[in-house]
């Protein structure tokens, strides 16, 4: 009999993707971190010997969710700059915020992200970690990520100094910035389970900076298709990327990066909201990715993005929380259900996007975005990253469709234990990896006194 790390027993599986209610109660066969088996519990229990069993009785297993964009840094200005568009919002908070977060306060404000991204299904994040004005926040980030269990990428800017003129860190040449990046792939100790992401510059600026000249755009593409991993940046999320690109070189956002070798299946692009028709054939051409951000687009009144048409195009779609600065939380069962219906109400059409299609961006979607064949689903070979669903809630109870009640009534009480790479990081809704409360009050006690040095209100 064969020795494993752990077994779920009675688990009635979700199948993103699938409307068909779970067949009969299963066994998931585990051993270091990947999926064995899935079959019968009784001839999985006479083959292997687990040295722990779960019990998912009464309860729904879903696959992780996997999410594609977000700023951790931002869980410490959560609830300021409301009220704002885009722009103003940057200037006036975070922009004022920055140079003040230290290494310190990064580490409790990823943590903290994560662990409240873990409380709502999420299993694997991509970190847009643009903040840098101290030297050690991307290592703290990174490091937040390991003690909580959480899978995923942090992104890597290159460093440009500034911060009003606060910045500690020094500025780095495009050349440097490469050989960093690399050398931070090269040291992780399991990139299946942290590694390194590049980002790409923002396009209003972009022609302005020498740096981002003679083919830097096509270099990201290239360093990250050399270290597989995936390189991200925001794009079209207003107008204003087309009105800067048009005003300065007579061409539109998505156009002008085409022509500069930027596009590539490891491509994730967070928002893609002020699309043009003929933007989706490029998308397609290039297998590029496309990060759907619900939550945060409404609250900035950024617009909606035009999911079904990326769907249509067979163009993949994935899900972000995005920031906390831009979404005060890093729910995603919040973010699927109004994905869902942002969609609907736009088209006013109630079919447009089903919970099953939904479910599906959450976990399989964000798994093609990340070009990640091991991750989104519960079958034999994949990664063991995933959840339960308890329905027993006032929220959810009573049942009749379990991927309906996930989707459309749901939320972080429904989540009873979470499972990544084969770890359980919260069992019976409490972590296993860090003390929730002690988390907090450092979070509290950062953003205080950030906010206390940016002159921005102190109020609680």
């Amino acid at each position: 009999m064969q020795k494993i790390d752990l077994m779920v027993r009675s688990a009635k599986i979700l199948e993103p993707g699938h409307s068909d209610l779970p067949e009969r109660p299963k066994g998931i066969a585990i051993d270091r971190g990947v999926i064995l088996a899935v079959g019968e519990e009784q001839d999985l229990l006479a083959q292997y010997d687990p040295a722990r069993i779960l019990d998912a009785s009464g309860m729904y297993v879903c696959p992780g969710f996997v999410n594609t964009h977000d700023h951790l840094f931002q869980v410490l200005t959560k609830g300021l700059g409301k009220e704002r568009l885009l722009w103003d919002w940057l200037e006036n908070t975070i922009r004022q915020m920055t140079p003040y977060i230290d290494e310190e306060a990064i580490y409790y404000a990823a943590l903290a992200g994560c662990m409240e991204s873990i409380h709502s299904g999420i299993t694997t994040t991509l970190d847009f970690q643009y903040c840098h004005s101290h030297i050690g926040q991307f290592d703290a980030v990174c490091q937040a990520f390991r003690d909580c269990g959480i899978r995923g990428y942090v992104g890597r800017i290159q460093y440009k100094g500034d911060y009003l003129g606060l910045s500690k860190v020094p500025p780095e040449t495009p050349k440097e910035y490469f050989r960093n990046v690399s050398n931070i792939h090269s040291q992780m100790e399991d990139p299946a389970l942290l590694d390194v992401a590049l980002i790409a510059p923002g396009i209003p600026g972009i022609l302005d900076e020498p740096d981002y000249q003679n083919g830097y755009l096509r270099e990201i593409r290239e360093c990250a298709e050399t270290l597989n991993v995936p390189y991200t940046q925001h794009l079209v999320e207003t107008v204003d990327d087309d009105e800067y690109l048009v005003a300065k070189c007579g061409e539109r956002s998505v156009p002008y990066l085409e022509k500069q070798s930027f596009f590539g299946p490891r491509c994730v692009l967070a928002h893609c909201v002020k699309m043009h028709p003929e933007d989706f054939a490029i998308f397609q051409r290039y297998d590029v990715k496309v990060s759907h951000n619900p939550v945060s687009n409404m609250i900035l009144a950024s617009g909606i993005s035009p999911v079904r048409t990326f769907l249509d195009h067979g163009i993949c779609v994935s899900l972000g929380v995005d920031g906390a600065g831009s979404n005060d939380s890093q729910d995603m069962l919040e973010t699927i259900k109004i994905a869902s219906l942002l969609q609907k109400v736009n088209a006013l059409d109630a079919r447009v996007l089903t919970a099953s299609e939904t479910l599906e961006i959450a976990c399989k979607g964000g798994a093609r975005a990340l070009c990640r064949d091991d991750i989104g689903e519960l079958v034999p070979g994949k990664r063991a990253d995933f959840f339960f669903y308890n329905p027993r809630t006032l929220k959810s109870a009573p049942v009749a469709d379990p991927i309906s009640s996930l989707v459309y009534a749901s939320g972080e009480e429904n989540i009873h234990t979470v499972v990544i790479n084969g770890k359980i990081v919260l069992e019976n809704g409490r972590f296993t990896t860090a003390n929730e409360g002690h988390v907090i009050e450092m979070l509290e006690r950062c953003a205080y006194h950030i906010r206390k040095c940016s002159n921005l209100p102190d109020r609680v």
